[in-house]
């Protein structure tokens, strides 16, 4: 809650004493220096005694004076007397300047004055649109020079329209001759563990392009060298996608087999996905021995006798059951 203003000391006066006027309050506690109890006897005393002129020596009759001229003070005084009741005495006495001033009430705008201003207003804010348009469309054509310009300088638009995709998703091929042509590290998702990055590696084999997607700690990724070198791998066959008019074939758990002329992993036979033919020169698998119905059953069920068998004893020597079931 707020806390109530005392009443000006003025205003006690004017109300204890009938007939006081604000001229007679003021000039009172003048008199007085700003005490009320002082201003109430001298008050008193100037209305037992009319005649007293100062309080101190005794009155003398003389003949009344011109009023002075209004001096400053005057004119503070009936400053003060417009000012609201709720003015303390001794703010005033404390600062003989005065309070600060009010703030001046805005004038009411004419309908013309209020119609010229608004449409200043929606003037203004039809430019900031329009220069805000500006920069968007300036900001869209600097991308597209970017991006016109990164296209033109990629490695991989050489290849446009001559690379083709090879082998089948899902065969595991050997590609030879394959020419490294960069790495690129790209920060993938984050984790508990903190930030995970994971390297594309781009090889040429001719006129096609191979990618392959590696993590920072992989082995085979270590055995590779810089930009130019020659791989020969074997690779599983992921996917077959399209970049820029670029036909690209994705192959993960690579195999390195050669590098520059090095051999560092013997070469394997190719595999093919289930149900594919192989190469005319590839030696068939060997066809699956044929199951025996009940065969596990029957070898789970002797699992359980044997279990609930009693210890046997066993000849170290020929390695045969000594005693026992005749099983």
């Amino acid at each position: 809650m707020s806390e109530t203003k005392a009443p000006r000391p003025r205003n006690v006066l004017i109300a204890e004493f009938e007939g006081l006027s604000k001229e007679d309050a003021s000039q009172a506690l003048r008199d007085a220096g700003g005490d009320l109890e002082k201003a109430r006897a001298l008050v008193r005393r100037r209305r037992a005694n009319p005649d007293d002129t100062d309080d101190d020596e005794p009155a003398v009759k003389a003949e009344p004076a011109p009023p002075p001229p209004p001096s400053d003070d005057e004119d503070e005084e009936e400053s003060d007397d417009d000012d609201d009741d709720d003015y303390d005495f001794d703010e005033w006495r404390n600062n003989p300047y005065g309070k600060k001033p009010k703030a001046k009430k805005s004038k009411k705008l004419s309908d013309e004055e209020k119609a010229r201003r608004k449409e200043e207003r929606d003037r203004k804010r039809e430019e900031k649109k329009r220069e805000a348009q500006r920069e968007k469309d300036k900001w869209a054509q600097n991308r597209q020079s970017l991006l016109e310009g990164r296209e033109a300088k990629s490695t991989l638009a050489s290849y446009a329209g001559k690379s083709s995709y090879l082998h089948s998703v899902g065969d595991r091929p050997n590609f030879a001759d394959a020419k490294l042509l960069y790495v690129k590290s790209i920060k993938m998702e984050e984790n508990d563990y903190g930030e995970k990055y994971k390297r594309l590696h781009t090889f040429a084999i001719g006129n096609d392009i191979v990618q392959w997607w590696a993590s920072t700690s992989n082995k085979e990724a270590k055995l590779i060298g810089d930009p130019g070198c020659v791989v020969d791998f074997a690779g599983s066959i992921s996917k077959h996608s399209e970049y820029d008019d670029c036909q690209i074939t994705t192959v993960m758990r690579l195999k390195v087999h050669v590098v520059d002329g090095v051999r560092v992993a013997p070469t394997p036979k190719e595999k093919k996905k289930k149900g594919q033919k192989l190469s005319d020169d590839a030696k068939p698998s060997p066809a699956k021995k044929p199951r025996v119905a009940g065969g596990a059953a029957r070898q789970k069920s002797m699992d359980k006798e044997l279990l609930r068998d009693d210890a046997v004893d066993v000849d170290d020597e020929n390695k045969e059951i000594v005693d026992g079931n005749d099983w």
